[in-house]
């Protein structure tokens, strides 16, 4: 299901069989009458380079994360959720036959190789797996199972109460539970992560990295989240206090760090030197700049 071809940002060691004007379909859509359902602009992630779409992913991840805190302040007594997570999806998906020649992998001399599937961090992968997961969210919300919660692979459906119906959960009784999810879809033959997700539904359910009680209206972010992005910041002060550093080292972290303040407002104070320190780049990913000492304060 690849829409467009390679990123030409990248190496092409194949000759182009197709003019590059490639006709691209028009994009898929779906009602917006579910308010918690957001898909992702199609056209954005396609013909996005990696580095801006990256910086795009997490403004929709922040958005998609308010619209998550949204349904989990409105949610009623005996809400619960489910989060389910495709495993590997950019190398699960399989590709149109028509757009394999745009994915010829170059390796020793001259070996070439037809990928089957989306390759690792290509500009189309995310949103090709997020197409794939809105048919998916159709066919549950077409079964009535909604509200749904998506972002490319990540799936969280929620179930409200419904008195006197077939599945009992403590006192609540709902209308259905992870294996209808799972059955509805059966013939999609997704492949789910085997770790990640839950096994039933809760009210108490980890997305987007960070852990949502439905029953106390709260989100909170995982303790392994806060040692990974503490030690990344770390790592940045250390490295770059008084050495220059690329384009690509600041968008990494600041991308994290606007991410938390969805958790941590408080912190939204702290960023506009980080996000000022971008701009001295002028958009230059192999340039490097020396960080303010404002800047390594904010982070500290």
């Amino acid at each position: 299901m690849l829409y467009l071809p390679y990123p030409m940002s990248y190496p092409m060691p194949y000759p182009m069989p197709y003019p590059m004007s490639y006709p691209m379909p028009e994009p898929m859509s779906y009602p917006m009458s579910y308010p918690t359902y957001c898909p992702m602009p199609y056209s954005m992630t396609c013909s996005m380079h990696y580095r801006t779409s990256y910086l795009f992913c997490h403004t929709y991840l922040k958005h998609c994360a308010y619209q998550s805190h949204s349904q989990d302040a409105s949610a009623l007594p005996g809400t619960q959720a489910c989060t389910l997570d495709i495993a590997k999806f950019h190398q699960t998906f399989p590709v149109l036959p028509d757009h394999k020649p745009w994915l010829v992998v170059q390796g020793w001399l001259e070996d070439f190789y037809i990928d089957h599937t989306n390759p690792f961090r290509a500009a189309c992968a995310s949103s090709d797996a997020g197409m794939i997961a809105n048919a998916m969210v159709d066919i549950w919300v077409a079964e009535g199972i909604w509200p749904i919660l998506k972002y490319e692979d990540n799936l969280n459906c929620f179930q409200h109460l419904v008195p006197n119906s077939l599945f009992h959960n403590g006192e609540f009784t709902y209308a259905y539970n992870h294996d209808d999810l799972l059955k509805c879809i059966e013939s999609l033959k997704v492949p789910w992560h085997l770790e990640k997700g839950n096994k039933v539904f809760s009210s108490s359910t980890t997305f987007f990295s960070l852990l949502w009680d439905l029953d106390l209206h709260c989100v909170s972010l995982l303790e392994a989240k806060r040692l990974k992005f503490l030690t990344c910041v770390t790592t940045f002060i250390n490295s770059f206090s008084s050495a220059p550093c690329h384009l690509c080292d600041v968008e990494k972290i600041h991308g994290s760090l606007c991410y938390l303040t969805f958790v941590y407002p408080d912190g939204c104070s702290c960023l506009p030197s980080l996000s000022n320190f971008t701009t001295t780049f002028n958009s230059h990913e192999y340039s490097q700049c020396y960080p303010l000492h404002s800047l390594t304060s904010d982070l500290q």
